[in-house]
This record gives C-alpha cells, sequence and structure tokens, in this order.
C-alpha cells in the first residue's frame, strides 16, 4: 500500500517532501538539529576555502602546462613523459536543514601524450586483465576480439591513445563532521581516499596536494586518515560501454525495473 504522506499532497512540492524526509533521516543519525548544525557549519567552512585557491592554480596551471615527472606502470608498459593540461574545477551545492551548502568540488586535469598503444592479449584472461585495468585508469580505447568457431574469445586487439584524466574530489559531509578527499590517478593508475576534519582543509593541505599532482611529494605527506569505501559493483563485459571521455557508463540491466 503506497504511503499515506504520499497521498493528496499536491500542496506540497515533491522536493520539499524529499528534503523534509533527507533531514529527518540526518538528524535521526546524528542525534539532534543544533549537532547537526553545528557540523554542518563548521564543514561550510572548510569547503569555503576550496574554490578560491583551486580556481587561482587552475588559471596558472593553464599557462604553465607542466611537465608530469610520474611514472606509471599499466601491466608490463611503463608510461612517462605526460604533460598536465585541460584543468576544470566545478561545484556542487545542496541544501542541510534548509541551509545551501557547498556538497563536493571537483579540480581535474589530462594527462597528455602523442604515443598510441596497439596492445594484443591472446587469452581471456589477458584481455580481462588489460580491460580491468583501462576501466579503472578510465582510459577510453577501442577493443577488437576474436572468436573460435565456437564463438569463444581468444584474443583481443586494444587500441587507444595516451591520454586520461585524474583528479581531486573534495566531498562534503555533515553527518560525520568531516571532508573526504578522493585522489584519482594522480600516483598510481588508480584512486584512493583521506578523511579530514574541517580545521585540517586549509591552504596548508592545498598546497601539500597540488605539490602532489604535480610530483613534488608523495601521499605520505598529505595526512589525513584512509577513508574506506563500499567496493564499486563490477559490470560484466555487454552491462559496460565507454564514452568519448573515458568514464565508464554502465548500461541498465534487463532486470532495471526489479
Amino acid at each position: 500500500m503506497p504511503d499515506e504522506r504520499w497521498l493528496g499532497a499536491s500542496q506540497v512540492s515533491l522536493l520539499s517532501r524529499l528534503r523534509e524526509e533527507a533531514d529527518q533521516l540526518r538528524l535521526e543519525r546524528t542525534g539532534s538539529a543544533e549537532a547537526l548544525a553545528v557540523r554542518r557549519d563548521r564543514v561550510e567552512r572548510a569547503m569555503r576555502a576550496v574554490p578560491a585557491y583551486f580556481d587561482e592554480v587552475k588559471e596558472h596551471l593553464e599557462t604553465l602546462l607542466p611537465p608530469s615527472p610520474r611514472r606509471y606502470v599499466l601491466e608490463a608498459l611503463t608510461i612517462e613523459k605526460l604533460r598536465l593540461g585541460e584543468f576544470y574545477f566545478n561545484s556542487r551545492l545542496r541544501q542541510v536543514l534548509e541551509r545551501e551548502v557547498y556538497d563536493y568540488h571537483i579540480f581535474s586535469f589530462a594527462y597528455r601524450s602523442e604515443q598510441q598503444l596497439d596492445l594484443m592479449r591472446n587469452s581471456r584472461f589477458e584481455i580481462d586483465q588489460l580491460e580491468k585495468l583501462l576501466h579503472t585508469a578510465r582510459i577510453p580505447f577501442d577493443l577488437a576480439l576474436s572468436r573460435d568457431s565456437d564463438h569463444r574469445i581468444v584474443a583481443g586487439r586494444f587500441k587507444f591513445d595516451l591520454k586520461f584524466r585524474g583528479g581531486v574530489r573534495f566531498q562534503a559531509d555533515p553527518e560525520e563532521g568531516t571532508v573526504a578527499v578522493l585522489f584519482r590517478n594522480v600516483d598510481r593508475l588508480d584512486a584512493f581516499e583521506l578523511e579530514f576534519v574541517p580545521e585540517e582543509v586549509n591552504e596548508a593541505l592545498f598546497d601539500r596536494i597540488v605539490g602532489f599532482i604535480l610530483g613534488e611529494n608523495e601521499s605520505h605527506t598529505l595526512g589525513g586518515q584512509v577513508r574506506f569505501r563500499k567496493p564499486a559493483r563490477v559490470y560484466a563485459r555487454e552491462e559496460v560501454k565507454s564514452d568519448n571521455n573515458g568514464v565508464v557508463s554502465p548500461s541498465a540491466p534487463s532486470d532495471a525495473g526489479a
């Protein structure tokens, strides 16, 4: 039976009802409106420090287009002599307890090379391994599969340009009173996430993050606590598509209505 709260409520917008229920759930998790408001405001002060710094960094790096000193390993292949470019900064807002606050900030960039790769893999296992690595690194690729007379996959040919994106995402968590910082494709072709209390999110941290991107320091200098995330769903090959930006876009499963 439909929830009675959702019946005959045309006077109240759907968005308003969703906001009210979300705020109520946050209160249940955090104890009281006052406690949540305090955490929200602490996190928001930290998040408001991010745009001015990274907007200016973006402007300078767009002029400098610095080389990346890092070397990346893709199976047995060493990737180096990449140059940084295509810098991007964006933010999103959301409402918490009737106040509009930052939800996240993203600072991203492209690694560029003139090199084009054409790689053959001669077993299903090798194909799956390389495909997984390329999806993890979000490197767009073309894959041509060869099959035997029984339609079993026996070989795969990968073609891709050595251009991929890396970046940093600042995610506000007012319920926990922390800021999570996700790093993707910075010192490795993978992602990891650190958690900071709001008072740690300041210019000194931003300097360490940009130095980390430029290869001037390593991840152990960043501080924070390692944040563990739930594992993402692994999609079968038939479900996975790659768009022009190399972002994996799973197609809707056939049982989407379940």
